[in-house]
């Protein structure tokens, strides 16, 4: 089907008994991401995660830090969580993977600014002051039902290109999840909420579903360019 990265997010895909199996696997057939809080259950495991240097594919990690200050940090992930992704960060590049940032974008924030504050934490830590930093905005909560404007297909082609409409993630990537028991296919991996997003069992048939925008993280993909990605489909 042309897959060119697997990426494994969560909640936290190292509490799965199995994800060194899985990635060993993954690795295999292409490129993986795993998107990762960074704390304990990565770093119980480095040691075995060190082995999968030596795949045919590269790993790569994204760890989430939230906030450029510790007590923010802490104050939503739980005392100690801050340290420990610094720490993960810093062990994963040693031992050669390729490593960037998850943080949270403040409304009206100084963008350049707060990048720059990361990349001195970087420095500080052992890590290139070029480190990756992808910000997203406030998703809200899963279930969350804000009011937004639909993102019409007008909206799309007058407001967007035909290159960053194909930067949207839902149109060259799926998620594949398993609920109550059977695999299902979502349009993103912001989206697993809302059945409607529902594509299918399988990868081949939801490939050829049309996605309407009317999620409200749609409507943030659409107004701040966010994506989970790393790879443009280009």
């Amino acid at each position: 089907m042309g897959v060119r990265q697997f990426s494994f997010t969560g909640g936290e895909p190292f509490v799965v008994r199995d994800i060194i199996r899985i990635l060993e696997y993954a690795l295999g057939l292409a490129p993986s991401l795993v998107l990762s809080n960074g704390t304990d259950p990565v770093l119980r495991r480095l040691e075995a995660i060190a082995v999968l240097a030596g795949r045919p594919h590269p790993l790569s990690f994204r760890i989430s830090i939230d906030y450029a200050d510790q007590a923010r940090h802490d104050a939503g992930r739980g005392e100690g969580s801050w340290r420990k992704a610094w720490q993960c960060l810093a062990e994963l590049h040693r031992r050669g993977f390729p490593v960037s940032i998850a943080r949270q974008r403040d409304s009206g924030e100084d963008t350049a600014a707060v990048d720059l504050q990361y990349r001195e934490l970087c420095l500080g830590h052992g890590l290139p002051g070029g480190t990756r930093i992808v910000s997203f905005p406030d998703f809200l909560t899963p279930g969350a039902h804000p009011d937004v404007p639909l993102v019409s297909e007008h909206c799309m082609t007058a407001h967007q290109t035909a290159d960053s409409r194909s930067r949207f993630m839902c149109h060259f990537s799926k998620m594949v999840v398993k609920k109550n028991g059977r695999m299902r296919v979502y349009a993103c991996t912001l989206v697993d909420d809302d059945e409607s997003f529902d594509l299918g069992g399988r990868l081949d048939e939801a490939a050829g579903v049309r996605v309407m925008l009317r999620h409200h993280r749609c409507y943030s993909c659409f107004a701040h360019g966010s994506s989970c990605s790393e790879i443009h489909p280009g």
